[in-house]
């Protein structure tokens, strides 16, 4: 019995698959056990009957194309095996299955699945008297195609109904041509019985089964226990049942009963039928009597009231058994001792074994089955005792191999024996050795490994010699794997396996991982290594175990091999390859690593490696050299997260620690330079917002995402806000901005941080949309339509939009009339409201007219009001102090205005001298050389970039936001709590800030609310709140 079979037996039971008791077939027999493939009914179950009817089938070697199974236990059997041999054997095997009712809409029929073509191969649950099989085979011969075997689960042995005495898998393999295998037999089931020992009358009540023939209705034929003396059973005493069935044939066959019972008298004729042995002689089986046959139709046709339903008349059979004649026992004992040297000797015995079985019998029924166990025990005993001796005189003489060879030839050469041995004395087996020692294959166990414990040398050399052999086959060096096979079974066997091999095996398996580590993790690349010491996992957990060891070897097998090659050496193996395969993106790899480190519970070194990765490839984004424009400092950070994904989706199979390792990871190194990021993902986001127009929706809402994924690890997130804050206002101010754009992200900012986030954002575009409306009235009015060009307002409400300092300037009398109308329009529309006009962020687009060309120019209010000096023809030149008297601007800005005029690329005034700074000594005049290559020339972005920037001091602002809040959260704990201490009170404030805060800053706003009277400090560090 093979493996795979023995842990099927033991899976059924275990699932209560497979049960022993009395249960009466479809057929009408009473059985002592039952197989019920009904209750794989899970997918745990289901999948590890698939792996069994794989193993089972690639046993066979079945040549095939197609796997069919029928409906409808084959259907879910056939489905499991395909995926199973698929998944643990890379063998893709195409399957079908039938409906028992034809479809007769979309595609007909009643196959589902492969088309039949070719070779088929059935696969189905069990065979007991054949029909459903047959079914089958009709379908698979109207598809054309050949079938070429069965697989099922149990072979029953049944016996065909058709009278033919084979059994029903026989019969339809001899009609079919075909093959039929079975996972397990029924000679498998009594063999595990068998071995176990535990199912001492279950074991007696199948052997009884097997042994009863087997009529074509399903009956039992007629037991006897009398004498058996001549090969003929004799009754007495059941001569009125005789004269009563002799009448019965008289009337009921038309021949008279004289002349059918000339020829045949009762007395010669045996009641049942002696099975016949292997060897046994054609003369000593008989033939069925017409008796018998007579018996059979006239208890199937119930004519006659003595077999009716109605009547049964039962007669007393029992007859008194008479006594052994002088010396039967000493003479069947010599004849029995010498077959049992003929055997030991292997040749054949003198008399057959019918004859022999027959004289074993009948000492057993008068009693003398133990006298006969034991002289059978002495017999077998000697012969070992004996053998053992001459093994032990030659076994210094021998090589390691030669030796084993010997050693495993005599212990097949016993088996065989004692198979033979057994055979002639099954009778005692099943009456007598089964109660004492449970077998006689058991108890031939026992003498041999009694005797083999009694030969240390012996012993020891049996297992130094397989450790080589063991070693060889590790080495891939050519050893006889049969040979070592053969071997730990007989060790397993002769139950000396765990005490005698398995120590010295797995002392012997952790010297040698343990050299091959150390000097393997030396040479090899650790990929390399790492692929090895997945091999030896899959070789001694597989391989050898399914092979060779017993499987109880397998856990602490595979935990030496795991230590020796992985736990010892997994710090070791994460520094020299960790970094270099996430670098190079090395997913397999890293799957590998994962999968080994997992198998030996050191998965918190890979994530701490992981999470220190994390951190410092991060801190190696942000600190770039200077030429990396911000916004590719955050590609590259998405770059990497995207990396990070990948390999914890692929590699690490989204293991949720590694996935917070990484939360980790990003959460310090974005925090590292905390403005710093901070400052870079503000410039991404401006970037993307600005540049909307250059992308389709779809790559802007995805750069939006990714950026809000960063913005999640941002602990300052008010210094965010202060900054998204002065972008947006560029964007809105300058009119780079997409509506629909800008509401999105801030409909991601408000997700994430709330209202009270997003409200002064959210203000900032109602200001402008507000103000379009606005415009739009004023224009509608008569004193907005005589304006004599294009005139826009965006009124900006404080507390929304970042502060700006006024700027004071003499404007042309056309700005200055526009402003004034429209200064009256708005205080007539919102009375109490004062406007206050920002200078500095006003626009204005001037057409020049150039000698060279017409150039439409975007410059600043401030710019304009400039250059406007020089429009009239009779001004060739004013100079700085001219300018500043004219325009009335603050001398620094004027100085700004005029350098971004006459000394950047595009220089509009001719400047004397011809410097790079503004001096109060210049001179400015108009240039009428300008020349551009384009017609459209913007001046005023980065002018009004470096204003908003300028006014909105967002460190200083956030700081002083940051004090306000924590003052407010310590008075509102203390108010509730009256009095705390220090550490108490800087926890507590911690968990409701949103912004990190030091140690330091903490004490100096205790101090400040000290000093304000809010708190007071009193004994031991504790702080009390002051009313």
């Amino acid at each position: 019995m093979k493996d795979y079979q023995r842990e099927f037996i033991e899976f059924a039971l275990a699932n209560d698959v497979l049960k022993f008791g009395t249960y009466t077939l479809k057929s009408g027999r009473v059985s002592p056990y039952f197989f019920n493939a009904g209750l794989f009914n899970s997918g745990k179950t289901l999948g590890a009957i698939g792996r069994f009817y794989a193993a089972a089938l690639i046993d066979a070697g079945f040549s095939y194309d197609v796997l069919f199974g029928p409906a409808y236990k084959g259907i879910p059997l056939v489905c499991a095996t395909a995926l199973s041999l698929s998944s643990e054997h890379q063998q893709e095997a195409p399957f079908a299955f039938n409906r028992k009712e034809k479809k007769d809409h979309g595609e007909g029929g009643n196959i589902v699945g492969t088309p039949l073509k070719g070779k088929i191969v059935v696969v189905d649950d069990v065979i007991t008297a054949g029909t459903a099989i047959n079914e089958s085979i009709q379908i698979i011969k109207q598809s054309n195609a050949e079938l070429k075997g069965v697989l099922v689960a149990v072979d029953r042995a049944e016996v065909a109904p058709d009278g033919s005495g084979k059994s029903a898998i026989q019969a339809i393999e001899e009609a079919n041509n075909i093959q039929i295998r079975a996972i397990i037999t029924v000679d498998h089931i009594m063999e595990y019985m068998e071995e176990k020992g535990t199912y001492t009358e279950h074991l007696k009540m199948m052997r009884e089964y097997k042994a009863q023939p087997y009529n074509k209705q399903g009956l039992y034929a007629i037991k006897h226990d009398a004498l058996v003396s001549t090969g003929a059973v004799k009754i007495r005493g059941a001569q009125p049942l005789i004269t009563e069935f002799k009448r019965i044939r008289a009337q009921s066959l038309p021949c008279s009963s004289s002349s059918l019972m000339s020829s045949h008298e009762y007395q010669d004729e045996p009641i049942f039928k002696r099975p016949r042995l292997d060897n046994a002689d054609s003369s000593t089986s008989s033939e069925n009597r017409p008796f018998s046959a007579f018996f059979n139709s006239v208890r199937r046709s119930k004519k006659h009231p003595v077999l009716s339903d109605k009547k049964l008349i039962v007669y007393n059979l029992r007859v008194e058994r008479p006594p052994l004649p002088q010396g039967y026992e000493e003479n069947a004992w010599k004849r029995l001792e010498e077959a049992i040297h003929a055997i030991h000797q292997n040749q054949q015995p003198n008399e057959s074994l019918e004859v022999l079985y027959q004289l074993c019998e009948n000492l057993c029924q008068y009693n003398l089955g133990i006298k006969l166990c034991d002289q059978l025990c002495n017999e077998c005993s000697i012969y070992i005792q004996q053998e053992f001796a001459n093994l032990e005189q030659s076994v210094n003489s021998m090589d390691g191999r030669s030796f084993l060879t010997a050693m495993d030839s005599w212990w097949k050469t016993y088996c065989n024996q004692l198979s033979q041995i057994r055979g002639i004395f099954l009778y005692l087996d099943r009456s007598v050795v089964s109660s004492l020692h449970g077998s006689l294959w058991s108890l031939g166990m026992k003498l041999f490994g009694r005797e083999y414990q009694q030969h240390q040398h012996i012993r020891d050399k049996v297992v130094e010699n397989a450790l080589v052999l063991v070693k060889c086959e590790r080495d891939d060096i050519s050893a006889d794997s049969s040979l070592l096979q053969s071997l730990l079974h007989m060790l397993i066997d002769l139950q000396v396996y765990h005490t005698d091999f398995e120590p010295r095996l797995l002392s012997e398996t952790r010297r040698y991982y343990s050299d091959e580590g150390d000097r393997l993790v030396q040479e090899m690349d650790m990929s390399i290594y790492l692929q090895h010491a997945a091999h030896r996992l899959h070789q001694e957990s597989v391989l050898h175990i399914k092979k060779y060891f017993d499987k109880s070897t397998k856990v602490p097998l595979n935990s030496i091999v795991e230590q020796e090659l992985l736990t010892k050496r997994a710090e070791y193996i994460l520094d020299k390859s960790f970094a270099f395969f996430m670098d190079n993106d090395c997913e397999d790899d890293l799957s590998m690593l994962y999968r080994l480190l997992r198998k030996v519970n050191a998965l918190d070194l890979c994530v701490k490696h992981f999470r220190e990765y994390v951190k410092k490839e991060g801190i190696s984004i942000l600190q770039k050299k200077r030429g990396v424009a911000d916004r590719e400092v955050i590609s590259m950070i998405l770059n990497f997260k995207k990396k990070t994904d990948i390999i914890m989706g692929h590699s690490f199979e989204g293991d949720e620690r590694f996935a917070e390792a990484r939360r980790d990871g990003f959460d310090y190194f974005i925090n590292f330079k905390e403005n710093r990021t901070t400052r870079l993902l503000a410039a991404y986001t401006d970037y993307l917002l600005r540049n909307y127009d250059r992308m389709d929706e779809h790559q802007l809402e995805k750069g939006l995402e990714q950026g809000i994924g960063l913005f999640r690890y941002l602990r300052g997130k008010d210094v965010f806000q202060s900054l998204y804050r002065r972008d947006l206002s560029k964007r809105l101010l300058l009119d780079m901005k997409s509506r629909n754009a800008e509401k999105n992200m801030l409909t991601k900012l408000r997700k994430e941080c709330g209202l009270a986030y997003t409200s002064q954002l959210e203000g900032m575009l109602r200001d402008i949309k507000h103000s379009h409306d606005l415009m739009n009235e004023f224009k509608s009015l008569p004193e907005g339509r005589a304006i004599p060009f294009n005139f826009k307002a965006n009124i900006l409400t404080y507390g929304f939009w970042p502060s700006y300092t006024p700027v004071e300037i003499n404007l042309p009398p056309e700005f200055a009339d526009v402003e004034r109308r429209y200064q009256e329009f708005y205080n007539t529309k919102f009375s109490g409201r004062k406007l206050t006009w920002q200078n500095s962020l006003g626009v204005c687009d001037v057409t020049a007219n150039y000698p060279k060309g017409t150039k439409e120019l975007t410059l600043t209010l401030l710019q304009t009001v400039v250059v406007l000096l020089f429009n009239n023809p009779s001004v060739e030149s004013l100079s700085f102090r001219n300018i500043l008297e004219a325009t009335n601007l603050d001398e620094l800005e004027l100085r700004r205005t005029l350098k971004s005029l006459a000394c950047g690329d595009q220089k509009l005034l001719k400047k004397s001298p011809d410097t790079e700074d503004v001096d109060d000594t210049d001179t400015f005049a108009y240039n009428e050389d300008y020349t551009a290559a384009t017609q459209r020339i913007r001046m005023n972005t980065e002018k009004l970039k470096e204003v908003i920037d300028s006014n909105a001091n967002v460190p200083r602002a956030v700081l002083m936001n940051r004090e306000n809040q924590v003052d407010a959260v310590i008075v509102r704990i203390m108010k509730s709590k009256r009095q705390l201490a220090h550490g108490a009170l800087l926890s507590d404030v911690m968990r409701q800030i949103q912004f990190p805060i030091t140690a330091k800053d903490f004490k100096k706003r205790i101090e400040y609310l000290i000093e304000k009277q809010y708190l007071a400090r009193g004994d031991n560090d504790i702080y009390e709140y002051l009313e």
